[in-house]
């Protein structure tokens, strides 16, 4: 017969339910989205600030590689490599 945990909520509801095990109450949300986000997207607005001439290479880039790692770090660097003259 199965028994019931009522220390276990259940379903969570919110973006980040359970991400690298760790359970993230919906106000904390609010605060832990944008910062992800604004780390992940780092590369894009230094490229951005620095009037990288690639900078739309660098947005696709970090969008679709960026979540890799190494493709972060690629990113990353190419956007603060020195720009030509």
């Amino acid at each position: 017969m199965p028994t019931t945990d009522f220390n276990n909520p259940g379903i969570r509801l919110g973006l980040l339910p359970g991400v690298f095990g760790v359970s993230v109450d919906p106000p904390m949300e609010l605060i832990l989205v944008p910062l992800l986000l604004g780390a992940y997207f780092l590369p894009t607005v230094i490229a951005f600030r620095r009037q990288h001439p690639a900078c739309d290479g660098i947005f696709l880039t970090n969008l679709f590689a960026g979540w890799t790692g190494i493709g972060w770090l690629a990113v990353l660097w190419w956007a603060w490599r020195k720009r030509p003259h």
